[in-house]
């Protein structure tokens, strides 16, 4: 009965161990909450957008040769409810994306969306996101 016991005490120290390890790992820092990409897709085109694991830089890639064009737009920590600007793919579905560094570390980017269309009017976008 003794060694019974005692594989059970053992066996609880390892469950509280795991668990208290399990959550130290799970707890991470504001900055490292953010240090990931994120993408977007608008419905119906052949392309996506992007904010890079900085929050700083913005990309719009244009995969199809449909006549149709991908922007990004983009909204700051400094004013979230509104869009700061956009950056496009200016070589349509050519190789290469647009990309531009769009925040800075005091005043990266929160959310974005991704819409597409003909002649720079969007016709479609994802819905928002946070970066």
């Amino acid at each position: 009965m003794r060694n019974g016991s005692n594989r059970r005490r053992l066996g609880a120290r390892h469950y509280l161990a795991a668990m208290i390890l399990g959550t130290a790992v799970t707890l991470v820092s504001p900055a490292q909450a953010m240090a990931h990409s994120v993408c977007a897709s608008p419905p119906e085109s052949g392309g996506d957008g992007c904010v890079g694991s900085t929050h700083i830089w913005v990309d719009a890639c244009d995969y199809e040769a449909d006549g149709w064009g991908i922007r990004t737009y983009y909204y700051l920590q400094s004013n979230p409810g509104l869009a700061a600007g956009h950056v496009g793919d200016a070589n349509g579905s050519a190789s290469g994306c647009g990309s531009a560094p769009v925040g800075t570390a005091g005043n990266p980017v929160v959310k974005f969306d991704v819409c597409a269309g003909p002649n720079g009017h969007n016709r479609t976008c994802s819905t928002t996101r946070t970066a």
